[in-house]
């Protein structure tokens, strides 16, 4: 996992958020529920997010296409994405093996925050809620399950 600024042209003054997961190429266990990615972000007065796009690719680095914005993170500042895992068709890759979560925040002056999660669900239970703000993420579940969880300490710059 990684997480890093990265600059985008503008105007208006614009950075994005750059997230990042890889899975082992061995790694194999992609069953129901969703995976999850939340992008946590520490915004300052004026700064707001412009917008969220995520990618994702399988142990053949083919482009699997099965994530979906689950929170826009207006209100939070933490936009969370939701990934279908599975198995590829062959079965021997897991569908979200590598991926990208990027936010785009714009507007204002003064330092921004961004911190990364990921959580993987192995197997069992239903997601019953997710959420997530700055320096929170949580997903809850009914019966029993296995998950990983993995986060990035947070990293600043200035806009």
């Amino acid at each position: 996992m990684a997480i890093a600024w990265m600059p985008v042209m503008g105007p208006p003054r614009l950075v994005k958020a750059h997230g990042t997961w890889e899975f082992d190429p061995k790694y194999v266990n992609g069953s129901a529920p969703d995976d999850f990615a939340a992008m946590q972000l520490k915004l300052a007065p004026g700064q707001r997010i412009r917008n969220t796009t995520w990618a994702t690719w399988d142990g053949l680095d083919k482009l699997t296409d099965v994530g979906y914005l689950k929170d826009s993170g207006v209100t939070t500042g933490a936009p969370i994405v939701g990934l279908r895992d599975g198995m590829t068709k062959d079965g021997f890759s897991l569908n979200v093996r590598k991926g990208v979560v990027d936010t785009v925040v714009e507007g204002g002056s003064g330092q921004v925050g961004a911190a990364f999660a990921y959580e993987h669900n192995q197997d069992g239970g239903a997601v019953m809620s997710v959420s997530a703000a700055w320096g929170a993420f949580g997903v809850t579940y009914t019966g029993n399950e296995s998950h990983m969880r993995k986060s990035m300490q947070p990293v600043y710059t200035n806009l």
